[in-house]
């Protein structure tokens, strides 16, 4: 999957392959149609409170693909 990489305040982001995740206990795992950096991504990365190498972005939307142990409410293929 592709992934925006924070590199520092200032740089831009850098678009790398990473492995998909999977669905640990609790969890969901999705494929990601849309997503959004907010401003208080932005925020957050100028005043140093994100390191460099996380991976950006919590609004989203996407195609559950996983559903972990102990999820209920959810099914593999709906979309939100």
């Amino acid at each position: 999957m592709k992934a925006a990489i924070f590199q520092g305040a200032g740089q831009p982001l850098k678009i790398v392959e990473t492995a998909r995740p999977a669905a640990r206990p609790g969890e969901l795992a999705f494929k990601v149609m849309a997503c959004g950096i907010c401003a208080s991504d932005l925020h957050a990365a100028e005043a140093g409170i994100i390191t460099p190498g996380v991976i950006l972005g919590h609004e989203y939307t996407g195609e559950v693909t996983e559903v972990g142990p102990g999820v209920s409410g959810w099914q593999v293929g709906e979309t939100g």
